[in-house]
């Protein structure tokens, strides 16, 4: 079988998403942002609802949350990220070059005005519909300060984890390119599973991606060669022209 077709092959499992231009790479990079920042918007505000209500059983804080929910805070939070990504200076077809750049853009964009907008409204909403008491309404209302540095923390700390990630994933790149030129195909294992594990905890990137192609296509060369290293340099240049 040609390296072609073993590349091939392998992208059903592929390490990089087998992204292929610009625009799936925006459109995977919006959908990155939008999961992730919900999913921290989300524990920023259990936490902050949690500092104004003290006495709320758990029960009774996912209740007031699903009330918010039910009453638009996912789309407000989506059209958040839209409005604050347009704001920073990104359209929406924008492709980041890297995670402290989505950051910048979405902090010069007032993302913590336009969370906070989603946010009382949403409340509104659900005092207005008898989701939530006058009372809860009026406690969160004023209290929306607390949330939104709740969720504000929340924001940079998950930033901050990714750097955190991003620079392992070069390290475990840096290891497996070691293990390769040491032709240990055990360690080459090791340090792609976790790269795996890594990349969906990471906003996707060009430089990311081509990295990760390029350790999945001499991966797959070497594993479908029956961890055979006998390969050519023409082999090796194709498997990175590939990426």
């Amino acid at each position: 079988m040609d390296l072609t077709s073993i590349i091939s092959n392998n992208l059903t499992n592929s390490l990089s998403n087998t992204l292929t231009n610009n625009t799936s790479l925006s459109n995977q990079q919006n959908s990155f942002l939008q999961s992730n920042l919900w999913k921290t918007i989300n524990s920023g505000l259990d936490v902050g609802i949690r500092a104004l209500l003290p006495n709320f059983l758990e029960d009774a804080v996912i209740g007031i949350k699903d009330a918010l929910v039910n009453n638009g805070l996912q789309g407000g939070i989506q059209k958040a990220v839209e409005m604050a990504k347009e704001v920073g200076g990104g359209l929406a077809s924008t492709v980041f070059q890297n995670i402290t750049q989505a950051y910048n853009t979405l902090k010069n964009g007032n993302i913590i005005g336009e969370v906070g907008e989603a946010v009382t409204n949403s409340i509104s909403r659900a005092s207005a519909n008898k989701e939530i008491s006058a009372e809860v309404s009026t406690t969160l209302t004023n209290g929306t300060k607390t949330i939104m540095d709740s969720i504000e923390a929340n924001i940079k700390e998950s930033f901050n984890d990714q750097l955190n990630s991003l620079e392992k994933l070069n390290k475990y790149n840096n290891n497996w390119k070691e293990c390769f030129e040491n032709r240990d195909f055990t360690g080459m294992e090791k340090e792609y599973k976790k790269m795996q594990n890594l990349l969906n905890k990471v906003m996707p990137t060009e430089n990311t991606i081509k990295q990760a192609r390029i350790i999945e296509n001499l991966h797959s060369l070497i594993k479908n060669n029956n961890k055979n290293f006998n390969i050519t340099e023409e082999e090796i240049e194709l498997a990175k022209k590939l990426a």
